[in-house]
C-alpha cells in the first residue's frame, strides 16, 4: 500500500493542503494521504520536528512524509530527500530533520529549487506544492520498497 503523510504549518483555513492532496490523487489514486497535522505553529521548527518524531515511526516503514514547516517558497531554497530509519521524508532543508531521530539518514538527497522550476503547481502557492511535494513523493513511493529492501 502506498502511503503518503503530510505535516504543514499552513493552517486548515484555506485549500493548501487539499490541493497537494488534489495533485497526488489526480496521478494516482490508489495512494492513501494521511495528515499528520497542518496546526504547526508558522515556522516552528521546533514543533514540527516534535511531532513527526512522536508520529512517524507508528507509520510502516517504507511511508514517505512530506514536510512544510518553514517552507518560504523562495527560488534556490534547497530541499531534501532522506531515507532515515526505513521511513522516507521529503521538505527544506532548514534543520527539522536533524531533529526527528539519533540514528544516522540511510541516503540524503539534496534538491535546489531552481532545478525544479517546471514542477510548478498551482501557481503561487507555497513551496511545498510547487517545488518537491507531489512528483518526489510519487517517485518514492514507487522505489522506496526497493531501496528497502536492496539494503537487507
Amino acid at each position: 500500500m502506498a502511503l503518503i503523510t503530510l505535516l504543514t504549518d499552513s493552517g486548515d483555513s484555506d485549500y493548501y493542503a487539499a490541493a497537494i492532496k488534489a495533485k497526488i490523487l489526480s496521478i494516482d489514486p490508489a495512494i492513501h494521504i494521511i495528515d499528520i497535522s497542518h496546526t504547526i505553529t508558522a515556522c516552528d521548527i521546533a514543533h514540527g520536528a516534535f511531532v513527526l518524531k512522536s508520529i512517524f515511526r507508528d507509520f510502516p516503514k517504507g511511508t514517505v512524509h512530506l514536510v512544510g514547516v518553514n517552507s518560504t517558497g523562495n527560488p534556490g531554497e534547497a530541499y531534501l530527500g532522506l531515507q532515515l530509519e526505513d521511513h522516507f521524508f521529503l521538505g527544506i532543508d532548514n534543520g527539522l530533520f536533524g531533529l526527528i531521530s539519533d540514528q544516522p539518514h540511510q541516503q540524503v538527497v539534496r534538491l535546489h529549487g531552481e532545478n525544479q522550476s517546471n514542477n510548478t503547481f498551482p501557481e503561487k502557492t507555497f513551496s511545498p506544492q510547487s517545488l518537491f511535494s507531489w512528483r518526489l513523493a510519487l517517485h518514492w513511493i514507487r522505489w522506496a520498497p526497493l531501496l528497502i529492501l536492496s539494503e537487507k
